[in-house]
């Protein structure tokens, strides 16, 4: 104990000369740590069926999804729909972003007496102004399962924004960067809007 004591006495400069070097270095290296939250990347990249998914991802702009969740007491009110439509139109317009789903945009596919007709979920944006319209709306998105626990929840209380991110698979460190953004585009809305207590967003998937 006392020759390692003597040791480091003896070459105390050259030991903490070391010391602060690798510090140095390591907290360098630091700076080039990212985060993944791609579970696919921990797979085996020569299986087919990963194959298949990364494919999938590049032909169409990317596999990375991610939600934005507005909460309200009732989300078919006036109020409510014209908070979903401002985020929604706020969040295509954010960089890294390819496409936003939400209710107020969602294409939507009806019986006909012509057969199947397609359109635009909401047809007549100013229409949403009248609660009438809108309780209609909501017995006839609530009684579709392509829309409940997809895009609004079974209570009419929560409606998801759907974001698909540019870039994908390839890109793990700008869905990172891009989150920010959304989140900060989202808040911006919602923070210009008199919500008194009535309107929340929680922000969900990988990319977050």
């Amino acid at each position: 104990m006392l020759k390692l004591a003597d040791i480091v006495i003896r070459f105390r400069w050259a030991i903490i000369g070391a010391v602060l070097l690798i510090t140095v270095v390591l907290g360098w290296q630091a700076t080039r740590v990212t985060l993944n939250a791609d579970f696919s990347t921990y797979l085996r990249q020569d299986d087919p069926m990963v194959q298949q998914f990364n494919r999938i991802g590049e032909k169409f702009g990317g596999s990375s999804t991610a939600i934005a969740l507005i909460t309200a007491d009732d989300v078919f009110t006036p109020g409510a729909f014209d908070l979903i439509q401002r985020i929604t139109e706020a969040l295509e317009k954010v960089e890294g972003i390819s496409s936003v789903t939400s209710l107020t945009n969602v294409v939507d596919f009806r019986r006909s007496e012509w057969g199947l007709e397609v359109g635009k979920l909401i047809r007549n944006p100013d229409l949403l102004t009248d609660p009438g319209t809108l309780d209609s709306l909501k017995q006839y998105v609530l009684s579709k399962r392509r829309y409940v626990g997809k895009l609004v929840s079974a209570d009419g209380k929560a409606a998801a924004i759907v974001l698909h991110y540019a870039g994908g698979d390839r890109n793990r460190g700008g869905d990172f960067t891009t989150s920010l953004r959304v989140k900060e585009a989202a808040e911006k809305v919602l923070k210009g809007t008199d919500t008194s207590g009535r309107f929340r967003i929680y922000f969900g998937g990988m990319p977050f």
